[in-house]
């Protein structure tokens, strides 16, 4: 294989090469297309384009025919662009191979002296680069020392101007001293004499210059201290500015938070009016149903009447029919016709009765349906009531009509009960009329063999007296002689015979007469036969009617179950969204706790912005007088200045007009001049000193007056922007009274909303004996036995500390175990006075129902009250007080220092509750805002430093009432009676005779009334189960 095709030669090759590097590219790239035409080729030529650099890469391979050994590839970089070929490049000469060598050397040659070449321009361009670096470093240089020389320059010509303003100066001093020297002479002897009155001039003129000097100082320190007051007004106004923004932000957020509210409240109006609409759809169908039910009945009732009818008119046929039988002993195939008439209609009254007792069965199914939707409704009733009041009366109404229905139950039960018994009646009847028929057949075939057995003996009797009187005739001639005993007998025999015949004969009439009776009988039943069945036939247009109604009444009935049951779908659904609201208005009412504290707190921030407002513009006031001091001293000032400068102007007129003078006074004795040149000069130099000191005093004198002046501008430009701050302070006050204006009627509209939800609150609260308690067990741990005796009382288990403010009765005692003062029992006393003995729960589930707790309440565990120190009765007693006016802690505030909380007093949440559920506050930190008279602080004993030096604590203590324990609020809350006169341990910097009697004296037993504290929703709120079971000494 060669790289090249047999056209090309080395010496075209060698001419490529020498031309330049891209004419070897063009020359390569031409062989490679020739030879990707052949189809023997075994080497590739390559050219990517995409090199990130500009250069193009040949990769190539070839195989020597001779030899068949395979070269390596060889990859020659190529730039693509235009480059000038440096004299590194390589010559012909160089390049060109042997004639008879192959072209791999070249090759292997080129790509060498081709790195190395670009080696060389890479070189190049970093000397290249380099010098352009040092030519800009250079070039920076020139720069710097241009700027340099030119700096140099104009400094030479300054020092030059310096040096002729000197010469000039000099010049001038000598032509001064010349000048000074003629007139010293003259001035000696006038300075002397009015050297004196100018010392006392200057005297007078220090005199009030340190009094001028005093005086600023003092205008200045008044100035300084005005500057002062003025800041820390600007620092409070900003504070209050700041406040006042954030007063709004929340006020907004309050206004957001009462819109949602509102929203909330309408929208549960709607479901409440939409819930009431549904209660009178479901009331009405309730009477609808009912009154369909009434006309069920009544027509039962009717056909119950024509059955009794019916019954009285069979029994008194069955009567007849019995005589009838007893009576009719010849015609009894008439009679079995009748019986077969009569057992058929028998048939039909029993398919009839078969009828009505599938019409009970159905009736007692429906009832049972309606039993079913009676008790599920009732059951929604239940689950209902517990949210609204209204729905109260809608279940009392429910259950009047249960009650009705359940009479109507009751009465219908008693009537099929009755039906029941006249259908075992009918039965017993039935049998004994079978009884009775089989008796009549057996007597009708016993009477039928008796008469054929009289009919039979009567016919052989005579035959027999027949045969008698033909013996007798016979005999009569051979028996004479018997003949008057024979003759005695046949006439009683005769007289017996004429006896029975008309016996036989008054029967047979009586029995004719009684054929006729019971024809007409007859008659009369076929009469009685074709009303019965014409009111088979009108029972039986009844009957059919009355399965259209009873198919209309189970399709309604079929449609009333599917809207009771979509009925009791959409109350679940509804239930479900009441206890989603309940939720809802429960968190609402928390929110509008927290709103109300907001609000209060908010008022009391209010009250003391507008005594900071009084004390603003009682400081704005004393600002004022003290400017208006400050401008009538300033004017005083000027003034004096002003008087200074006169006296200045005069002094140097009074030199001038010297000066003049001394001039005008021509020099007549030379000599003494001469000596008393030096002196004067000395006198004149002490002279020139004074003057150039008095004049740098006046300068600065008039420097500091420049200084007032821009104090005084700044002042006034002060005095400007306070005036503005002043008018923008009025434009907020009255926004603020605006402000507070619509806030306190948002918080009358805000009390009215809260009145009427308590109202509400207080409608649908459960009685103390309700069905729905909350029950909560201290004494013993929870097993499966409290819960089935709590069930049985349908009460609600409670455990967890979170869920003791809503436990209404707490059993914290038995048998065994006493009263332990636990952070359960604490919260429990400030939100419940059911504290009861186990006793309770078991006599409870005994009974089945909630007994009434007093006579169960812990009121004589003797032992727990001497560990406890307390007084159960009276805690109970208290408590109640407490409760109605907001709680023990009602308007207090209370702060735990740092080391109290979990070492021996509960952990922090656990104090929040038992603070929260006796209605007081929970600080978190303490501020400078609070209240001291209604704060308490809680420390260790003794107090350690760290806790004095809590922020804030050591001022509130020695404002309000000092430091207190744990020990001393848990044995409070367990007597449910704050007495500060027990504890009176306050800080060492505040002693304990400085505080007001009244403060510490007072027993608190209640406060204002609050009624949306923790504890007066205890009867509405659920808890889980969890225990936590820790006691705190």
């Amino acid at each position: 294989m060669r790289l090249v095709s047999n056209n090309h030669t080395h010496e075209q090759v060698n001419a490529h090469l020498t031309n330049s590097p891209n004419g070897l590219v063009n020359f390569l790239q031409s062989n490679c297309d020739n030879m990707e035409d052949e189809e023997n080729s075994k080497s590739a030529l390559s050219v990517p384009l995409s090199k990130p650099k500009g250069f193009v890469e040949l990769r190539s391979s070839s195989q020597s025919s001779s030899s068949n050994a395979s070269m390596e590839e060889q990859s020659i970089g190529i730039p693509v662009q235009d480059v000038s070929i440096s004299s590194t490049l390589p010559s012909s000469s160089d390049l060109a191979p042997p004639a008879s060598s192959d072209l791999e050397d070249a090759l292997i040659r080129v790509s060498e002296l081709t790195k190395k070449y670009w080696k060389a321009q890479e070189v190049a361009e970093k000397e290249r680069k380099a010098r352009s670096f040092l030519e800009n470093e250079l070039q920076q240089k020139h720069t710097d020392l241009t700027k340099e020389r030119a700096i140099r320059e104009m400094l030479e010509i300054d020092q030059a101007t310096k040096n002729r303003d000197l010469v000039a100066l000099q010049a001038n001093l000598k032509d001064s001293q010349t000048s000074s020297e003629s007139h010293l002479k003259a001035l000696s002897e006038q300075y002397e004499s009015e050297k004196n009155a100018y010392g006392t001039k200057i005297d007078d003129l220090n005199t009030e210059h340190s009094q001028l000097s005093t005086r600023l100082e003092n205008a200045l320190s008044e100035l300084d201290k005005s500057r002062q007051e003025i800041s820390k007004v600007e620092n409070v106004v900003t504070e209050k500015e700041n406040k006042l923004v954030i007063s709004q932000v929340e006020s907004e957020r309050y206004r957001e938070d009462l819109k949602s509210k509102e929203n909330l409240l309408e929208q549960s109006a709607s479901h409440k009016d939409e819930l009431q609409k549904k209660i009178l759809m479901q009331e009405a169908e309730k009477k609808i149903f009912s009154e369909q039910l009434d006309s069920a009945n009544k027509e039962i009732k009717h056909i119950k009447e024509l059955l009794d009818v019916s019954e009285t008119k069979l029994v008194e046929k069955e009567s007849a029919v019995n005589e009838a039988e007893k009576l009719l002993l010849q015609k009894n195939e008439d009679l079995n016709l009748c019986q077969s008439k009569f057992t058929q209609q028998q048939e039909k009254n029993k398919i009839q009765l078969k009828l009505l007792e599938e019409v009970n069965m159905a009736k007692d199914d429906f009832e049972k349906k309606l039993s079913d939707l009676s008790s599920g409704y009732s059951v929604l009733v239940d689950n209902f009531e517990k949210n609204q009041n209204e729905l109260g009366k809608a279940k009392d109404e429910i259950t009047s009509l249960h009650k009705y229905i359940d009479e109507i139950e009751s009465g219908l039960k008693e009537k099929d009960k009755d039906i029941l018994l006249k259908n075992d009646e009918l039965g017993q009847c039935r049998t004994e009329m079978d009884d009775m028929r089989a008796y009549h057949e057996k007597s009708t075939v016993i009477l039928r063999a008796e008469c054929k057995a009289l009919e039979e003996e009567s016919k052989q009797q005579i035959s027999e007296l027949t045969d008698g009187n033909k013996n007798m005739k016979l005999f009569l001639n051979s028996l004479h002689q018997k003949v008057s005993d024979l003759e005695s007998e046949s006439e009683g025999f005769e007289q017996i015979l004429s006896g029975k015949e008309e016996e036989y004969l008054n029967s047979l009439s009586s029995k004719d007469k009684q054929i006729t009776d019971n024809e007409l009988l007859i008659s009369k039943l076929q009469k009685e036969i074709e009303c019965l069945k014409q009111l088979e036939e009108e029972s039986k247009g009844k009957k059919k009617e009355y399965n259209k109604q009873l198919n209309e009444m189970t399709t309604s009935n079929d449609a009333m179950i599917a809207n009771s049951q979509k009925l009791l779908d959409d109350l679940r659904g509804s239930e479900e969204k009441m206890r989603a609201k309940v939720e809802e208005i429960k968190l609402l009412k928390t929110s509008l706790l927290t709103t109300e504290e907001n609000l209060q707190k908010k008022d009391t921030e209010l009250v003391n912005f507008r005594g900071k407002i009084c004390e603003l513009d009682m400081s704005y006031q004393r600002n004022v007088k003290l400017l208006e001091k400050a401008e009538a001293e300033k004017i005083e000032n000027e003034k004096k200045l002003s008087k200074v400068e006169l006296d200045f102007n005069s002094c140097n007129d009074e030199l001038r007009e010297v000066r003049n003078e001394l001039s005008g006074i021509k020099v007549t004795v030379m000599e003494k001049e001469v000596a008393a040149a030096n002196l004067l000069e000395k006198e004149l130099r002490r002279k020139n000193e004074y003057l150039q000191a008095s004049q740098a005093k006046l300068h600065k004198a008039q420097i500091e007056n420049r200084r007032l002046d821009s104090m005084l501008e700044t002042v006034q430009k002060k005095e400007v922007e306070l005036v503005e701050k002043i008018g923008n302070l009025s434009s907020c006050k009255m926004v603020l009274l605006k402000n507070i204006d619509d806030l306190e009627q948002k918080a009358i509209d805000d009390r009215m909303i809260i009145a009427s939800m308590e109202a509400e609150l207080e409608a649908e609260k459960f009685p103390q004996e309700s069905t729905h308690v909350r029950i909560m067990i201290l004494c013993e741990r929870v097993n499966d036995v409290h819960k089935k005796m709590i069930q049985s009382i349908s009460g609600v288990l409670v455990h967890r500390v979170e869920d003791a403010p809503i436990a209404t009765h707490v059993i914290a005692g038995n048998d065994h175990s006493s009263l332990r003062r636990t952070s359960k029992l604490m919260i429990a006393l400030s939100c419940t006075e059911n504290i009861l003995h186990m006793d309770w729960l078991a006599h409870s589930a005994r009974a089945g129902k909630l007994l009434p707790c007093k006579n169960y309440l812990l009121l004589f565990d003797k032992k727990s009250e001497k560990e406890q120190n307390i007084v159960m009765r009276e805690t109970i007693r208290n408590g109640r007080a407490c409760r109605r006016s907001g709680g023990l802690l009602f308007g207090y505030s209370i702060y735990f220092c740092k080391g109290v909380a979990g070492k021996s007093s509960p952990p922090e949440h656990e104090l929040n509750l038992i603070i929260s559920s006796a209605g007081g506050v929970f600080l978190q930190e303490l501020s400078q805002d609070c209240y001291p008279e209604n704060t308490i602080i809680i420390a260790s004993d003794p107090v350690t430093d760290n806790q004095r030096d809590e922020p804030n604590v050591e001022m509130v203590a020695q404002e309000g009432n000092g430091f207190f324990t744990s020990s001393w609020l848990f044995q409070c809350i367990m007597t449910q009676e704050l007495n500060f006169q027990v504890y009176t341990k306050k800080s060492l910097s505040t002693p304990i005779s400085n505080r007001k009697d009244a403060k510490y004296s007072r027993s608190r037993t209640g406060s204002l009334s609050c009624a949306i504290s923790v504890c007066s929703i205890d009867s509405s709120k659920s808890g889980l189960t969890r225990t936590s079971r820790r006691t705190y000494s």
